[in-house]
């Protein structure tokens, strides 16, 4: 995380953290791709990813979800700090 926008972006994502877990809905979190593998090549531009990455971010996804209690409402996947 840029450290000029740190404090925006987690303020970001708790408001939808909280707003998903009332709604009772799973966010994907693709921000940080590295938690998928996915690598340079796999964007267009910074901030766009292609299909092979989005496959790795959806393919986690429905793997863990298939597991009981692994995927709940809010963020996926949950941030090391347990949010």
């Amino acid at each position: 995380q840029a450290p000029h926008t740190k404090v925006q972006l987690q303020l970001t994502r708790d408001a939808l953290d909280k707003w998903a877990r009332a709604q009772n809905l799973v966010i994907i979190d693709g921000g940080q791709s590295e938690r998928y593998a996915c690598r340079v090549p796999e964007f267009v531009d910074e901030h766009h990813a292609t299909a092979q990455c989005y496959a790795r971010i959806f393919g986690r996804y429905w793997r863990d979800a298939a597991l009981p209690g692994k995927v709940g409402a809010g963020l996926y996947p949950v941030a090391q700090d347990g949010r």
